[in-house]
């Protein structure tokens, strides 16, 4: 195996010219010769005036939040008097400017499900998230499933401009054949940066 001996400011390198050793000599010149992504504290030398330095680095991660929720409470339904609807706007806001995010909704029911319960028998009901406020042009929500692509949020993070919308629809048909009762469930939006 060929090699060439390298004296560079009183240390000998040993090159290898061959794959891995001649990389590995590589990143160790750079590093000695603090190339461009080598970043170091640098102490000061003596004398009248003497200047050191640091490298300061910090990461802020993509983040993001969800708040401005509400309860959804019908009080007591009369038969025969149409579907409940509610909805609920929201602000959505991050620490990445024109983020992109995600939202999975899961009911309380078994495997997620829209349902609420009285403890034995269950309502079915629709949920919606809409990336903006309000219901129009909403989408229909299925449980565990990610609604991907909404646009919105707001950054800073700490804007709490309303941006989102959440809804939920509980139909008459099912209203109307439940079982005596109160029924009870919650919904859970969980939101997530792409």
């Amino acid at each position: 195996m060929p090699t060439e001996a390298l004296t560079m400011n009183g240390l000998d390198f040993v090159m290898v010219f061959r794959g891995y050793f001649k990389f590995k000599l590589f990143l160790m010149l750079l590093l000695y010769l603090g190339g461009p992504s080598a970043a170091f504290a640098v102490d000061g030398s003596a004398g009248i005036n003497s200047t050191g330095s640091s490298n300061i680095s910090v990461l802020i991660g993509k983040l993001i939040v969800a708040r401005n929720f509400s309860d959804f409470s019908f009080g007591t339904y009369t038969y025969g008097s149409g579907d409940l609807n509610g909805d609920d706007d929201l602000n959505i806001a991050s620490t990445y400017a024109s983020i992109t995010y995600q939202v999975v909704l899961n009911g309380s029911g078994t495997a997620g499900a829209f349902t609420i319960s009285n403890g034995t028998s269950t309502i079915p009901y629709l949920a919606y998230y809409n990336d903006a406020t309000g219901t129009s042009g909403r989408v229909t929500a299925t449980s565990g499933v990610p609604i991907t692509g909404q646009l919105g949020a707001v950054d800073p993070i700490e804007d709490l401009t309303l941006n989102a919308n959440v809804s939920m629809q509980i139909l008459q048909a099912d209203l109307d054949t439940a079982d005596y009762g109160t029924y009870s469930g919650s919904l859970a939006l969980i939101f997530q940066p792409e």
